[in-house]
């Protein structure tokens, strides 16, 4: 496999596992909750909300931040491109980015974003070793 096919399969890796962690968020009741009534017979129910049903659109549009990142490296990583040193700059600058993003918001959504990041940060590496 040519260093080309590989950047260009890590970084589509890359914005594929971003993709998959958004629509985890989008999709999946990460949110749940437990009601009980008191008397006798103790009927409890459980509910469970996605991110943006308990934090609102303003939380889709953080969440869509890591597939643009992702997106701007996958761009970069076709061969065709005119400008190899300003593509490689573009990938190091969108892995930059989506690993911001991982470490300021680690303690709640991050981690789901860190495959995508260490995919970025491999494609990165494999097509600056020229």
């Amino acid at each position: 496999m040519t260093r080309n096919r590989v950047v260009l399969t890590v970084s589509t890796l890359s914005h594929i596992f971003a993709w998959a962690a958004t629509l985890f968020f989008i999709f999946w009741p990460v949110y749940s909750g437990v009601s009980v009534r008191a008397g006798e017979s103790g009927v409890g129910s459980v509910s469970g909300k996605t991110l943006i049903e308990v934090n609102g659109l303003w939380a889709a549009l953080l969440i869509v931040l890591p597939i643009i990142f992702t997106a701007i490296a996958l761009i970069a990583s076709f061969p065709s491109v005119a400008h190899p040193r300003l593509m490689l700059t573009l990938r190091w600058t969108a892995f930059a980015l989506l690993l911001t993003f991982c470490a300021v918001s680690s303690l709640s959504i991050g981690l789901f974003y860190l495959p995508a990041a260490i995919a970025a940060l491999v494609a990165a590496i494999v097509r600056g070793r020229n």
